[in-house]
């Protein structure tokens, strides 16, 4: 069943990642960051169908290499906090075949090059159940014959980017409509749409790994109560034998007052000289006879 899963997310540099990375990742290509001199090989390249560059007419020839477009993209950012791209993931619906998903995605992505910007497409898992998916990573930069110019701070806006959800929600119900199915998605939430149904979740590789999620997530919640519980019960535990041990001291701690029987007689705690202390009785001597 089409759902509607659209999220986007601004990759950077501060959280130590590389836009030259996360295109090798996507794509399945073994591509090489110049700026930290490390190749990237990611090795489950079989979930990636189709890989596209899709350029603005102004962008130079050179950026339909897609090594030569990301490093770019690092040099032209200096500072150690940039934000380096941007990445839409998005959810295909499962009502259309392998060929009117590609097409969908790419008039999807086509709007965001008639914006200006730079789309490197990547779909994945076509053909498989509650899988198809694609990766837009985009860059975030003016574009001209000359390369890169400007940060296009329009494209960050809260405003831009609710346009592009409702943008991929009309488009793939268009493509719905054309293909003869009967169904809609909504970028709205459930509550906005008054639809009285537990939202649903799209997984990329499995779906029967939804329900083993689910019993992940309840068992990782068993045991954060169970480990907390643990925790009291150690402080407890802790408290009653540190009480115990501290009346337990009180009790052998002798009193000032305390007395000392000696050869029959009790005589108190005193600080006495050697010649004022009693003497033990003299046993007498055993008869020799």
């Amino acid at each position: 069943m089409a759902i509607y899963h659209l999220s986007a997310q601004v990759i950077k540099r501060s959280e130590g990642r590389s836009s030259v990375a996360c295109a090798s990742y996507r794509c399945g290509y073994d591509l090489t960051d110049d700026r930290l001199g490390e190749t990237f090989s990611f090795k489950r390249k079989d979930r990636v169908t189709n890989t596209y560059l899709m350029l603005p007419p102004m962008a130079p020839d050179r950026f339909r290499d897609r090594g030569v477009l990301w490093n770019e993209v690092e040099a032209v950012e200096k500072r150690k906090d940039a934000q380096l791209a941007r990445e839409f993931n998005v959810a295909l619906p499962n009502e259309l075949s392998d060929e009117e998903n590609v097409l969908l995605a790419q008039e999807f992505c086509q709007k965001l090059v008639d914006r200006g910007m730079i789309v490197d497409l990547c779909i994945h898992n076509l053909g498989e159940e509650d899988a198809g998916h694609f990766h837009a990573q985009t860059t975030m930069r003016d574009v001209g014959p000359d390369g890169f110019g400007k940060k296009n701070r329009a494209w960050n806006s809260t405003e831009m980017i609710e346009e592009i959800r409702i943008e991929w929600q009309d488009i793939c119900n268009a493509h719905l409509k054309k293909a003869g199915h009967d169904i809609e998605i909504s970028h709205k939430s459930h509550e906005d749409n008054n639809i009285d149904r537990e939202p649903q979740i799209h997984h990329y590789n499995n779906p029967v790994l939804i329900e083993k999620n689910r019993a992940i997530i309840e068992s990782n919640n068993a045991y954060s109560k169970i480990k907390t519980q643990i925790t009291r019960l150690k402080k407890a535990a802790s408290k009653a034998i540190s009480g115990f041990l501290k009346t337990k001291s009180n009790e052998e701690k002798p009193s000032s007052s305390a007395q000392i029987e000696y050869g029959g007689q009790e005589l108190k705690n005193k600080n006495l000289r050697d010649d004022e202390r009693p003497k033990p009785p003299t046993r007498p001597k055993p008869n020799s006879h």
